[in-house]
């Protein structure tokens, strides 16, 4: 694959993650080279912001790479030079392949204690960080990578480009697209020639320091994803905006496929539309159905029976999974090809 060099286009990934954050006012981006106790701290204002229970801490650095981390079904590199892609490598032929913004161009990605890659260029106006993310659902794996895009002050950029190096047929969807309008989830996916969503961006989100929601919302256009940060000179820096990106797993990629197909009824379709963006997107779905099914197993199990689509109604499981997700489950748990991809 080769990068289009005609625009200064920046990308991301997948399982798969992405997320921008804003830094501290203490650090200054422009103009003073962050030493290594300076990426340090940086990181450590990430991972404040986002955590540090999912970073795959699995990792080793190359001559090219500053991090690849060996996930449960997925190899994650992250380069070295903030010009080359991140890729994500499943093993089994596909890979997907990103680019930082251009505020990582001519910096060099240093690998920190907790996991995250810290790219700073002193001519940009914000640093970059990346995180090698996987998590295990209801006996499913998840494999994701994060990139934070710090922010400090309000003269910064309130667009960033994420440009995707795509496999012929390939293309990027909106939720409002590929669901339709009324079912929009704020996701954007990427899609495959057959319909199929092989990855998931989650919707965007920002809060400034004072954890208040700042307006943001996601472009695209081809091949680019541009997420627009709508924070101004009466904003509290710093400014976090998380989208994340991951990798389609069997369970997600059945119940995308199942939309995009005709095996539902037109009022069945819509009903599983409306549950999708009530629970609030494919990926969540997905995980949210796995562990309904985990518990319904585990009750019927205790109670001696291998009926465990009944015990979903149950009170206790309706309880804790919610009416949304119940009445996706009794909707797609009539599909075979679904149940095989999502049943363990």
């Amino acid at each position: 694959m080769t990068r289009k060099r005609e625009l200064r286009f920046t990308a991301i990934v997948v399982s798969m993650m992405i997320s921008f954050a804003a830094a501290s006012e203490t650090f200054a981006f422009a103009g003073t080279s962050l030493e290594r106790e300076q990426e340090e701290e940086l990181a450590e204002t990430i991972e404040d912001i986002t955590g540090t229970g999912s970073i795959n801490t699995d990792v080793y650095s190359t001559e090219e790479n500053a991090a690849v981390a060996d996930g449960f079904d997925a190899e994650i590199a992250i380069p070295k030079d903030g010009e080359d892609a991140i890729v994500v490598d499943d093993g089994e032929g596909a890979a997907l392949e990103m680019f930082l913004p251009q505020e990582a161009e001519d910096a060099e990605g240093t690998l920190t204690d907790e996991g995250t890659v810290v790219y700073e260029n002193k001519d940009a106006s914000a640093a970059i960080g990346v995180q090698p993310l996987q998590e295990t659902v209801a006996g499913m794996n998840f494999e994701s990578v994060r990139t934070t895009i710090c922010i400090a002050d309000a003269d910064a950029a309130k667009e960033y480009d994420f440009q995707f190096d795509l496999e012929e047929g390939q293309k990027l969807m909106t939720a409002a697209d590929y669901l339709g309008e009324e079912y929009d989830t704020g996701e954007v996916y990427v899609v495959n020639n057959n319909g199929e969503i092989q990855y998931v961006i989650d919707p965007a989100w920002a809060k400034d320091a004072n954890g208040d929601d700042v307006e943001t919302h996601y472009e695209v256009s081809e091949n680019t994803l541009t997420q627009v940060t709508n924070f101004d000179e009466n904003t509290a820096f710093p400014v976090v905006a998380d989208p994340t990106a991951w990798q389609v797993t069997k369970c997600a990629g059945a119940i995308s496929w199942a939309v995009g197909s005709t095996i539902f009824s037109v009022a069945k379709l819509a009903k599983v539309k409306k549950y999708i963006k009530a629970i609030g997107g494919v990926k969540k779905s997905a995980k949210k159905y796995m562990a309904a099914i985990k518990a319904a197993k585990k009750q019927a199990k205790k109670e001696g029976s291998r009926n465990w689509r009944k015990y979903l109604k149950r009170k206790n499981i309706a309880s804790q999974f919610g009416s949304s997700l119940l009445g996706f489950a009794s909707v797609v748990s009539g599909v075979d090809q679904i149940i095989k991809k999502c049943d363990f």
